[in-house]
């Protein structure tokens, strides 16, 4: 067999594509150790800041994050537009990795709600600047893929980074969680050498208006933020629902609401091969469908076996809804409102996030939450008999 000697340069382009892949497909991993680091090790946090608000403080270390993911989530295409991705990449990367382990050490109550609110602002920017770079590089099938696979690895590390926290903060003490965000670090010097060879730099550098997706992508928004609810039902109800049938164990709960997690992980990881057998539009009607069922059955649970099941089944279908706004969004606008349009999404998102308790809590204290699971499978199968529907039309094209 003629076996070609690789050279040199070579062997410098697949590092280099290695680590490009690598900065792609870890940027919304930081966006998801935001809340799920400091999670297990608030008491301990409120205890050592207890002259400072303690339990209040603990809340807003919570909180201010959200703040920073949504300024930057409307100025980030701005930034992009000003300064390009692959300059600002480096300097977020180093920002989020000091201002987060700065947990470590700080003292003063401000100054660490000062590093949260900019590990928020930073992780979105790097979220939407990763999410326009693959729509830009890859296309249809492959970028459907890459987009899953960005979102998988943001969902596993999600699990991981809270299973780490809580396994540091009880082995070396609370405050070592908060070196988990100094992993960004490690990302630093590889994005300052793709910067010198030129391979973050984003094709189109010049933005559109901030609202200007808005005129093509309305739709898509609303369902982000209608269906922003449902994703987060599962996580804030099923407690709830659970204690109705006696089963109260954290240890239970927290293993049960797990299967939410590693469904969503599965379903953001099979979601380019999904795309590529199914197309657009009876992709959208299997995961709404699956997310109905998986509704129905915590809306009749009686057990936890049942209610692993419906959980799973829904992390699964919140998996490929999440990535299937994302790819439908930069798809349909204009390359160079990309980057507002994932901005407003990422917005739409923590819009839905906080509806949820104004919109479930009602909800369930009116029909019970048995009863209010089962309505929440409604919106479910009516999208998915209008896709179908509109997907059988004659002058419907398969996406």
């Amino acid at each position: 067999m003629d076996a070609r000697a690789s050279t040199p340069a070579d062997q410098g382009s697949s590092l280099s594509r290695f680590w490009l892949i690598a900065v792609l497909l870890t940027g919304s991993a930081y966006s998801g150790l935001i809340f799920v680091v400091v999670g297990p090790i608030l008491p301990n946090l409120a205890n050592r800041f207890a002259d400072d608000g303690g339990d209040v403080l603990a809340q807003w270390v919570m909180t201010v994050p959200a703040i920073g993911l949504v300024l930057g989530g409307l100025s980030g295409g701005w930034l992009l537009s000003r300064f390009s991705f692959g300059l600002l990449l480096p300097f977020l990367l180093l920002v989020y990795g000091l201002a987060g382990s700065a947990g470590a050490i700080l003292e003063s109550a401000p100054l660490l709600l000062v590093s949260r609110f900019l590990i928020g602002f930073c992780a979105v920017i790097i979220s939407l600047g990763t999410t326009v770079l693959i729509a830009d590089r890859f296309t249809d099938v492959d970028r459907a893929k890459m987009l899953g696979y960005k979102n998988s690895l943001s969902s596993a590390t999600s699990i991981a980074g809270m299973l780490l926290a809580g396994l540091l903060a009880e082995t070396f003490g609370w405050r070592i969680a908060f070196l988990l965000y100094a992993i960004a670090l490690a990302f630093v010097l590889p994005a300052i050498l793709l910067l010198k060879q030129g391979r973050t730099i984003a094709s189109q550098p010049q933005q559109g208006k901030l609202f200007a997706p808005l005129a093509s992508a309305r739709l898509l928004y609303l369902g982000v933020i209608l269906f922003g609810i449902l994703v987060m039902a599962p996580l804030t109800q099923v407690p709830f629902l659970l204690r109705e049938i006696d089963i109260t164990g954290a240890g239970t709960l927290s293993l049960i609401l797990g299967f939410t997690s590693i469904g969503s992980t599965l379903g953001a990881f099979a979601y380019g091969r999904v795309y590529a057998l199914l197309g657009a539009s009876a992709t959208l009607v299997a995961f709404m469908t699956l997310w109905g069922t998986g509704m129905l059955t915590l809306g009749t649970t009686a057990s936890v076996a049942q209610t692993i099941v419906g959980c799973g089944l829904c992390g699964i279908a919140s998996g490929l809804f999440m990535v299937h706004m994302a790819n439908l969004m930069v798809s349909r606008v204009a390359p160079n409102d990309r980057a507002n349009a994932m901005g407003l999404l990422y917005v739409s998102l923590f819009l839905g996030d906080f509806l949820t308790p104004l919109v479930l809590v009602p909800l369930a204290s009116t029909f019970g939450r048995h009863t209010a699971f089962m309505l929440l499978a409604v919106p479910c199968f009516v999208t998915a008999a209008g896709a179908f529907l509109a997907s059988r039309r004659p002058s419907a094209a398969r996406a």
